[in-house]
């Protein structure tokens, strides 16, 4: 879809940002960021504004992994501002969603883990709405590495993530996502047995996933 002439007007432009997105997640960074920056250019040029926000909160998480000193934390910050509002005005969840997640990332590089589940949690609140059990998961993953490396003690950091579990029963993505960060609470908190079984079912779920 995303290979077709795209006369202006026409909504196979909006397949990009997703198709992007998509090549991250399988680990094909630099295809996702070549491709993410055609699609801003074609959308500057069909004047398709919509488009073009959603490429705005899509395309940072990608740079970040491809190009992490070469980010603007601050500027970027106040870009997701300006996108949580122009994005709000049209009503795009996902948009949302990611634009939130890239707030929540800037504050994990900054080492603010507070901030960090707080907004998480948003990007969560708003992927839900759109039905996309992927991106929830994606972004309650984001509070794992709070649990983690954050001052919780064990017992209520393992706590925490199991509740999320039990909250999205059938989101594959959370529970490949978390399952892994379940496995290092458990293993701290002494139940070695447990987090063997759990690490073993989360690489089968992640390779049936194709995230390994």
């Amino acid at each position: 879809a995303a290979a077709l002439p795209t006369p202006k007007g026409s909504t196979g432009l909006a397949v990009l940002p997703e198709l992007g997105y998509a090549l991250f997640e399988i680990g094909e960074v630099e295809e996702a960021s070549t491709l993410l920056a055609d699609a801003r250019a074609r959308a500057r040029t069909d004047g398709d504004r919509h488009v073009e926000w959603r490429v705005t909160v899509t395309r940072p998480r990608i740079e970040m992994y491809r190009d992490p000193e070469g980010i603007d934390l601050d500027a970027l910050a106040a870009e997701m501002e300006a996108a949580i509002d122009m994005l709000g005005e049209l009503g795009d969840e996902a948009g949302l969603a990611r634009a939130w997640m890239v707030l929540s990332d800037l504050h994990w590089s900054r080492g603010r883990l507070h901030e960090t589940s707080e907004e998480a949690t948003r990007a969560a609140e708003h992927a839900r709405h759109t039905g996309n059990r992927r991106e929830v998961g994606w972004a309650l993953g984001q509070n794992a590495l709070c649990a983690i490396h954050g001052p919780m003690p064990v017992a209520e950091g393992l706590g925490w993530l199991e509740r999320l579990l039990r909250a999205e029963p059938e989101n594959r993505t959370l529970d490949a996502n978390l399952s892994g960060f379940v496995t290092v609470l458990e293993a701290m908190s002494g139940r070695f047995a447990e987090a063997r079984e759990h690490i073993a079912d989360s690489r089968a779920l992640a390779r049936d996933l194709g995230l390994l």
